[in-house]
């Protein structure tokens, strides 16, 4: 038995696979869209930008990830199961998962990431404006206190769950380890993930993490990676 805030320590796929088996996809796909996963979330202004004449989308590659390769038509325990602990059909890119942790520290609120605040001309006079900009979800927002639940699982990750190797360090940080089973060229592999933020006390950053096609066997190279960046920005 494990509380949530234990689970997310832990890590343990049980305790989620069994949360989303209780759940409907209609559940699942609010709650996924209400924190930027599953679509667009990198700066974007519909209105017509004026060197171009046409609206300004930041991040052209960004992809917008999926929950459901096809929305299901049937409750299916196994899929609901293998979503909830983020596999199956489940795909998001590194920004989505560093603006999730950004989106819990706001409060619920999705933010639009942004390369650059503003455009100048060569002579320095100022030719556009691109503002902080929302990317609300159709369904609202999550609470304020689940966000701040899910922060506090993340606490518990570094002090004294799976993300115990990562304790010491300039700054103390928080943040969740993940493990994505993937097959490449026929062979097992993971893709090891960590996603957080830091000084645990006045954040200033949220990184995430991807190593890719990881042995099985590996130790999670995205966690030490994630260390030795916050400890860069803490030396800035």
């Amino acid at each position: 038995r494990l509380t949530l805030h234990e689970a997310l320590a832990q890590s343990c796929n049980v305790a989620f696979a069994t949360i989303a088996e209780r759940l409907t996809p209609a559940q699942l796909a609010v709650t996924a869209d209400k924190l930027g996963i599953g679509r667009k979330i990198g700066w974007y202004d519909p209105r017509p930008f004026a060197p171009l004449g046409e609206p300004l989308r930041l991040l052209q590659e960004e992809e917008a990830g999926t929950l459901f390769a096809a929305f299901p038509d049937h409750r299916d325990g196994g899929q609901l199961a293998q979503t909830g602990i983020g596999q199956r059909d489940v795909t998001m890119s590194p920004l989505q998962a560093a603006n999730l942790v950004l989106t819990l520290l706001h409060g619920g609120q999705v933010m639009e990431p942004r390369l650059v605040s503003e455009i100048r001309y060569a002579n320095e006079q100022r030719m556009a404006v691109l503002p902080r900009m929302n990317s609300s979800s159709r369904y609202g927002r999550i609470s304020t206190k689940t966000a701040h639940a899910l922060l506090r699982g993340m606490e518990a990750v570094v002090t004294n769950g799976t993300g115990r190797s990562i304790n010491r360090g300039i700054w103390q940080v928080a943040g969740k380890s993940g493990t994505a089973e993937t097959l490449r060229e026929g062979i097992k592999r993971n893709n090891q993930w960590f996603a957080g933020y830091g000084p645990l006390k006045a954040p200033r950053y949220t990184v995430a993490v991807l190593a890719e096609n990881r042995s099985p066997d590996s130790s999670n190279k995205a966690t030490a990676l994630f260390r030795g960046v916050m400890d860069i920005l803490a030396e800035g």
